[in-house]
């Protein structure tokens, strides 16, 4: 089975925004592609958000060496949908996504198995957890591919400290792929914070208690004495808030910093997040931040800064996100973090191609 471009583009587009709705994708990360013959596939354009898509955005890529034509650059995770088309000729419709109960779970590097029926129609015999590299990279395009062709029958894929792998004989399977990885991810880590499926309050009551966190009595705006616009005005940031996210703020009164456990994290927010006291002037709220993006201020909440309204909502985010990994790695008693050197070339190169993109 393939489909034709007109009907290829339509199911990108609708799956894109549905994806989008159920919180398993979303801004411009993660990529949809779907098979148009032996040689060729369908993708999402790099850095196009979902509900601005239409079909002339899309790119085709050929199956053999990723190749294309014209201007608009298809994801840069083109690859690993390459090597799913290539070792596995029953799959039409691919789906990445950087959902998040899937995603803290591969960070452990484990695949999953034992899963009921249920899954079992959906997923295959098992969840593998490919093995680890830098987004956007061949190596990262042949270690997914040695793991795709290494488990012919499964079809749900943890790329680990990133993502998942969707890969479905079509585009309601995909779709159904994902959402059963996310349903056993969140009942996995469930089962470490006493509920049936996972909630980011039971897991942040899970990791209060773990740590033996002091309940939070007051909120950022008791003890927030700096004018944020000095502070913005001082620094090359444009935009800032603090963030009283329940799962920013108990971190916020742990006083470890926060290195990345996944590769947006890196990316946008940062190598390594610092604290600072929720009243320091702004000579040591700049000296703290650094060419971060976010600064926690301790016990009330976390500074996140960035170019615009929505990058700093961005930084938010990509925090939350990694945090869910870093509150479950420290239940599970196994913080593995991104190596210090694949972190740091992550977000120089984010840095210097974002500057790119501002500038153009």
């Amino acid at each position: 089975m393939s489909y034709s471009y007109d009907d290829a583009a339509r199911l990108i587009i609708q799956a894109g925004l549905e994806l989008v709705e159920k919180g398993l994708i979303s801004r411009t990360w993660g990529n949809i592609s779907a098979r148009l013959s032996k040689t060729e596939f369908l993708i999402t354009p790099s850095g196009q958000a979902y509900d601005t898509l239409t079909p002339e955005k899309l790119v085709v890529v050929q199956i053999e060496d990723c190749s294309y034509e014209g201007d608009i650059r298809p994801s840069s995770e083109k690859g690993v949908h390459a090597e799913a088309y290539r070792y596995r000729p029953d799959v039409n419709f691919v789906v990445h996504t950087h959902q998040t109960f899937a995603t803290a779970l591969s960070v452990l590097g484990e695949d999953v198995t034992g899963f009921d029926e249920k899954y079992a129609k959906v997923l295959g015999t098992s969840i593998v957890c490919g093995e680890y590299a830098i987004s956007s990279t061949k190596k990262l395009m042949k270690k997914m591919g040695k793991a795709i062709k290494a488990n012919p029958t499964s079809n749900g894929f943890l790329m680990r400290y990133h993502g998942a792998l969707c890969l479905g004989r079509d585009d309601r399977h995909a779709f159904a792929i994902s959402q059963a990885m996310e349903e056993i991810s969140g009942r996995m880590i469930g089962t470490i914070t006493g509920e049936n499926h996972a909630t980011l309050e039971g897991l942040r009551k899970a990791y209060e208690e773990h740590m033996e966190l002091a309940t939070a009595t007051g909120t950022a705006s008791d003890v927030w004495q700096n004018d944020l616009e000095n502070v913005l005005a001082a620094g090359p940031w444009s935009y800032g808030f603090v963030s009283e996210h329940p799962l920013l703020t108990t971190y916020s009164k742990v006083g470890r910093k926060l290195r990345p456990m996944i590769d947006d994290m890196a990316q946008i927010v940062g190598t390594e997040i610092s604290f600072a006291a929720a009243n320091a002037d702004e000579a040591q709220i700049h000296k703290a931040l650094g060419n971060q993006n976010a600064l926690f201020l301790q016990g009330v909440g976390t500074l996140c800064v960035a170019g615009s309204e929505d990058d700093a909502k961005a930084v938010e985010q990509v925090l939350e996100k990694d945090l869910v990994c870093e509150m479950y790695a420290e239940l599970m008693d196994c913080r593995h973090s991104l190596g210090r050197a694949d972190a740091f070339f992550q977000r120089n190169v984010y840095l210097k191609k974002y500057s790119k993109q501002m500038s153009r």
